[in-house]
């Protein structure tokens, strides 16, 4: 991630409810995440995190990634979107 980018996140995370902020967070330091992994991490039960995940994706601050096998399902790593990227895009 390009450093402008990560100083806009950092401002961006300090405006954010103290919640979505600590789940936020762990995504930024671990780069590629489960949920499962956040909840682990913050010491938090899965159906804590989920609410907080889905308010960051829907905010278009992070994406999932891509998925991981853990048993028989599949889970979804979370990453942040490099805005960068898409200002470099042309439209």
């Amino acid at each position: 991630m390009h450093n402008n980018s990560l100083i806009a996140y950092k401002d961006i995370i300090e405006t954010l409810p103290l919640s979505r902020r600590a789940v936020m967070r762990v995504i930024m330091r671990k780069k590629k995440v489960t949920r499962h992994e956040i909840a682990e991490e913050l010491g938090w039960q899965i159906n804590s995190v989920t609410p907080r995940v889905k308010e960051l994706l829907d905010s278009n601050l992070i994406y999932e990634f891509d998925s991981i096998r853990v048993g028989k399902r599949p889970r979804a790593r979370l990453a942040i979107i490099d805005t960068m990227a898409y200002e470099m895009v042309p439209s």
